[in-house]
C-alpha cells in the first residue's frame, strides 16, 4: 500500500479508504487510469466530497484512482451536510456544469504547445499526439522541414547534463542516457496508450518509460526461465 500525498492543508481531513463507498446511481463513467497518473504527479490537491455515511458524492472517480491503482489508504474528505436528495442533486450537477462548459480552443492550444515543448502534459490528460491533433485543426501545426531530421536534432551536450544530474545518486557516476523513439498509426498509438495503462497499474508503475522497461524485463526473465525457446540469441 503507498501513502496518501496531496496538499499539507488536507492532512486532518484524511479518512481511511475503506470506510467510504462509491455512490450507487454515479452515472459518469470517468479514466480511472488517467486521473491516476493526475494523482501522482500532483497529489490530492482537493477533498472528495462524502455524506456522513461515507458515500462518494464528487470524485467517485478519483477514489477509485486512489484506492485501485494507487493504493492508498486514505483520502482526504469534506461532508456534505444536505439531505440524501441533495446529494443527489450535487453529484449530477458536479458532473452537469462541467459537461457544459466551453474551450478557447486557441488558448488551449497555445497553452498545451507551451506545456508539450517543456515536457509538462504527464498527468493532464493530453497527449503530444492529442496537442498536435489540435494544433491542426486550428492550422497552427507547425511543418518541419526534412533536412532538419538529417542530424543535429538531438539534446545538445548541455541540456543532457542537466537531465543526467537528476538520475545521479550522491556521489555517483553520471549516468548514460538513450532516447528512443516510436513511430505508430494513430488507432496503434490509442492502442499502444491503453494498453500501457493497464500494464501500468498492474506493475505499479509511473510513466511510460517505467512501465516500457519493466514489461520487457518480465518477458526476458520469463524467457530466462523457460525452456529457452523465448530466449534471445547470444
Amino acid at each position: 500500500m503507498a501513502d496518501w500525498h496531496g496538499n499539507p492543508d488536507l492532512a486532518e481531513q484524511l479518512a481511511d479508504t475503506a470506510s467510504l463507498t462509491v455512490h450507487p446511481t454515479n452515472p459518469r463513467r470517468g479514466d480511472v487510469a488517467g486521473i491516476a497518473t493526475s494523482l501522482n504527479r500532483f497529489g490530492q490537491v482537493r477533498p472528495i466530497v462524502v455524506t456522513s455515511e461515507g458515500v462518494i458524492v464528487a470524485g467517485n472517480h478519483t477514489y477509485r484512482a486512489a484506492t485501485e491503482v494507487l493504493r492508498w489508504e486514505q483520502i482526504a474528505v469534506t461532508v456534505f451536510t444536505g439531505s440524501d436528495d441533495e446529494a443527489q442533486a450535487y453529484l449530477i450537477a458536479d458532473n452537469r456544469w462541467g459537461d457544459l462548459g466551453e474551450y478557447d480552443d486557441t488558448v488551449l492550444a497555445d497553452t498545451l504547445a507551451d506545456m508539450a515543448d517543456r515536457g509538462q502534459l504527464a498527468g493532464t490528460g493530453y497527449t503530444a499526439d492529442q496537442v498536435d491533433d489540435l494544433l491542426a485543426q486550428l492550422d497552427k501545426l507547425t511543418t518541419t522541414a526534412k533536412e532538419q531530421f538529417d542530424g543535429g536534432y538531438a539534446e545538445t551536450d548541455e541540456e543532457l547534463a542537466k537531465r543526467q544530474a537528476g538520475f545521479d545518486d550522491t556521489n555517483a557516476a553520471r549516468v548514460p542516457m538513450r532516447e528512443v523513439q516510436m513511430v505508430m498509426t494513430a488507432d496503434l498509438h490509442r492502442e499502444f496508450g491503453d494498453q500501457i495503462r493497464a500494464l501500468a497499474s498492474v506493475y505499479g508503475t509511473a510513466g511510460i518509460t517505467d512501465t516500457i522497461v519493466e514489461a520487457v524485463r518480465r518477458e526476458w526473465q520469463k524467457g530466462q526461465h523457460g525452456d529457452g525457446e523465448n530466449q534471445a540469441d547470444g
